[in-house]
């Protein structure tokens, strides 16, 4: 039961991310630098998302 909470936690999260990437994907007036902060930014939360996964695997 514990897991399929996290579970909905975390594509919960992974969901808001995305949000967030989209509205800032529309928006015309970011300069490179702010393009390049947006996608480490979902790249990182893609990580922890799989690393909270592999954790939960690991748990008795």
């Amino acid at each position: 039961m514990n897991h399929d909470i996290r579970r909905q936690q975390r594509f919960h999260n992974y969901e808001q991310e995305f949000l967030r990437l989209q509205e800032a994907v529309g928006m015309q007036s970011l300069n490179e630098l702010e393009r390049n902060g947006l996608t480490q930014r979902f790249e990182l939360e893609h990580i922890l998302c799989r690393v909270g996964k592999l954790l939960d695997q690991t748990e008795p």
